[in-house]
């Protein structure tokens, strides 16, 4: 059996050849063959959220039929891909792999605020201590305007996040994800400048559907600014 720090140094590995600039092709025989290894260590590391993952996905789809929201609710699971993790591993140093909570993650969209709310009070009484961490980006939204409940939860001795969003939060960062492939900034990641004026536009919109969930009006001044940076606020959901 791999251990720990095995599997620790194996994504140390590959996130330090990813960070060096160098090829394949210009690594030595015996330096491909540890990459290699690495690579097997953390795919198979990988492939053990499997389970754990499709676990924590069956108890959210019960949670959300046992509070009546299950034939609204949209639920989803993926493990992230290799490249993915090794790019996390490169951005955040300061982690390693064996606490990374997102290798496995499950994403619950349901449709408002309330069940938002329900959900999670559902899921901190059922999963009591196996919480691992719970952020609460709806109550503090991240600088670029990212809402959501992250929950992570310990299955199996593996941490797997879930998402809890609301429709209108889901719709705002699939849009973010949408926008930064194409412009080729990583906006969630908080690439782009304070004044650049997507990522200023993505601030007010999340705070104007914000809104929207609580149950309150958009103030004119916030719907004017909108308007400005598209011509018009059609499609946006306001």
């Amino acid at each position: 059996m791999v251990s720990k720090n095995q599997i620790r140094k194996s994504g140390a590995a590959l996130r330090d050849f990813q960070g060096s600039g160098r090829s394949v092709e210009a690594l030595e025989p015996e330096e491909v063959g540890a990459l290699s290894t690495a690579v097997d260590v953390v795919s198979d590391y990988r492939a053990s959220f499997s389970q754990p993952l499709l676990s924590v996905r069956m108890s959210a789809t019960s949670f959300a039929n046992t509070l009546g929201y299950g034939d609204e609710a949209m639920i989803a699971q993926r493990l992230k891909r290799l490249p993915r993790i090794i790019s996390k591993l490169e951005r955040i140093t300061t982690m390693n792999i064996t606490t990374m909570g997102d290798i496995g993650g499950c994403r619950v969209i349901v449709p408002g605020i309330e069940a938002q709310r329900a959900i999670r009070r559902h899921m901190e009484r059922q999963w009591g201590d196996k919480i691992r961490d719970l952020k609460d980006y709806v109550a503090a939204p991240k600088p670029d305007g990212y809402r959501a409940l992250h929950v992570e939860v310990v299955r199996n001795d593996r941490r797997i996040e879930v998402q809890l969003r609301t429709q209108r939060q889901h719709r705002w960062a699939d849009t973010v994800e949408r926008i930064s492939r194409r412009i080729g900034i990583e906006l969630k990641w908080g690439q782009g400048h304070d004044d650049h004026q997507v990522s200023a536009f993505l601030r007010d919109w999340a705070s104007a559907l914000a809104l929207l969930d609580e149950g309150s009006e958009v103030p004119d001044e916030l719907r004017d600014r909108l308007e400005e940076y598209l011509g018009a606020t059609d499609g946006l959901g306001l």
